[in-house]
């Protein structure tokens, strides 16, 4: 098991077409003067260190749906894909963290955004860590790029 490991992460590593940011949502807080919620300050947990905001290497599955959800009168659209990044990433992620797609070979993938939904542990072999995500769907009345 322990070659097989050796062999499996840089394998999943070579096959990775994507640069992804991973952000971790700051928490929120109460303030009792405006009686406003204040977002907390989002924090990278993957990224390129050297070059931050440009993203690390990722794998992308193809981003498939529909999964709907009638939000009052209208339905809204989301897609779920895996992402999966290096089995050697220094912070794993959690679910809710956001993950922003910065390159990838499908120029309608760049810019979207996705929830970690689920990280799934364990198994025999960990060839990569990868997460399960969904993200809305671009809809025909955003227009076009």
């Amino acid at each position: 098991m322990a070659y097989a490991q050796q062999l499996a992460q840089p394998a999943a590593e070579g096959a990775m077409n994507s640069l992804v940011v991973i952000t971790r949502p700051g928490t929120a807080t109460f303030d009792e003067t405006s009686r406003e919620y204040q977002n907390g300050t989002a924090s990278p947990i993957y990224d390129d260190p050297d070059f931050p905001g440009v993203g690390a290497k990722a794998g992308i599955t193809l981003a498939s749906g529909p999964i709907t959800m009638n939000l009052g009168d209208e339905p809204q659209y989301y897609s779920s894909a895996t992402i999966s990044i290096p089995q050697s990433a220094p912070i794993n992620p959690r679910i809710d963290d956001i993950v922003l797609v910065t390159a990838n070979q499908d120029k309608d993938m760049i810019g979207r955004y996705f929830r970690v939904v689920d990280v799934p542990v364990g198994g025999r072999i960990s060839a990569s860590i990868d997460l399960s995500c969904v993200g809305i769907a671009p809809s025909r009345q955003w227009g076009t790029k």
